[in-house]
Order: structure tokens, then C-alpha cells, then sequence
């Protein structure tokens, strides 16, 4: 059996995780203060679990 052409080699999560840029999330993050008194969970580590949650 030969490979599937029809599959990029990436589930589709983490296609849709590559279109989040983590310096533009920063950006907004720090502009309305969003990181202000976290230590670990940050903005952009919060947005990827959200993306799937709202892909599922």
C-alpha cells in the first residue's frame, strides 16, 4: 500500500493552532492588560486548549 496523498501529515488542530500568531496575542494581551498577574497560564496557553474546545 502506498501513502495517502490526500493528507498534509498534520491533524487539522494543529493546522488551525499555526494560524494563531503568538507575538499579535501578546500584543492585544498586553495592551488590555490581560497577563498582569499571571505567572504560568498565560493568554497565548489559554487560547490553544480554547481553540479546541471550539473546534469540538
Amino acid at each position: 500500500m502506498g501513502k495517502s496523498t490526500n493528507f498534509s501529515g498534520q491533524p487539522i488542530l494543529n493546522q488551525l493552532l499555526m494560524f494563531l500568531d503568538k507575538g499579535q496575542i501578546r500584543k492585544i494581551s498586553k495592551s488590555h492588560g490581560g497577563d498582569r498577574y499571571v505567572k504560568k497560564f498565560t493568554t497565548y496557553v489559554s487560547a490553544r486548549p480554547t481553540t479546541y474546545f471550539l473546534y469540538d
